[in-house]
């Protein structure tokens, strides 16, 4: 073999070994970017204490009388029969499970209540502000419907304060949180701050999902994710919706937000 041929067939030999190596790390690269979704389950139950919705009962003062043991106290009879009513109202409420799967520009939601068809489909468009639901009608077609998750109108009335306590901290799922602490409020005519809701979150700067899109209150001044939200009013907070992380998992398939063929089809819901 001459040098002219062995310097070609080494050339060769390289540019096989550098095409197989290039081809290797696309086949790496994609395989990564195939898997980018970050899953977070939440539960959401209601704490519902009845003494705090009836607000406090205002009695007379009642003469004295001597006791009777033969007869029940009454402030037993009625403090049994509250705590009763408010097991019953949490119990009926249920707890909500909440799945979302977080990509670069979309939100997939599943949920196990409130679905508008058992193959329900959701889309969160983050930037948008804008919620796309896939669903099978009653009359078993594929159809979606849009919401704007923002109202200028409402955007313009609210006002909030916020409150950050780098101190307090909080382990959930491997994750060290801090806590905030948000006022959501009106202001009145007379320019007077009117509080309407408050929100106690854990929430770290280290995952994807913000807050605002758990919450479904797209207003909020923040853009960190929660993972535990406690969320109740002025007038009664021993009543309130807690909603806690219980599930993370990172590097999930991109797939995951991909719209299902039935749906590709889909008719446009019209409400107007």
């Amino acid at each position: 073999m001459t040098t002219r041929q062995h310097n070609n067939t080494t050339t060769r030999q390289h540019f096989k070994k550098l095409t197989f190596f290039i081809l290797f790390l696309g086949f790496c690269g994609n395989m990564l970017a195939q898997k980018n979704i970050v899953h977070l389950r939440y539960t959401v139950n209601v704490k519902a204490d009845v003494r705090g919705i009836l607000g406090s009962i205002q009695t007379e003062e009642p003469e004295y009388e001597e006791p009777k043991l033969d007869k029940p106290d009454a402030g037993t009879i009625f403090k049994t029969q509250i705590d009763k009513l408010g097991k019953s109202a949490s119990q009926t409420y249920g707890e909500q499970i909440r799945d979302y799967y977080v990509g670069d520009s979309l939100i997939r939601l599943d949920r196990n209540t409130n679905k508008m068809s058992e193959d329900e489909f959701v889309l969160i468009a983050p930037s948008a502000k804008k919620k796309t639901t896939y669903y099978m009608s009653y009359d078993d077609k594929p159809t979606y419907s849009e919401t704007q998750l923002v109202s200028g109108f409402v955007d313009s009335t609210l006002v909030f304060e916020v409150d950050t306590f780098l101190r307090d901290k909080k382990n959930i799922l491997g994750y060290t949180c801090y806590k905030i602490e948000i006022i959501q409020g009106r202001k009145n005519a007379d320019d007077e701050l009117i509080t309407e809701k408050k929100y106690e979150m854990y929430v770290t700067d280290d995952l994807p999902l913000s807050a605002n899109v758990v919450t479904g209150m797209w207003q909020l001044p923040l853009e960190v994710c929660a993972l535990e939200i406690k969320e109740s009013t002025p007038d009664n907070p021993t009543t309130f919706i807690h909603t806690q992380a219980s599930e993370i998992k990172k590097k999930q398939k991109n797939e995951l937000l991909e719209l299902p063929k039935k749906y590709k089809d889909a008719k446009k819901k019209s409400y107007f």
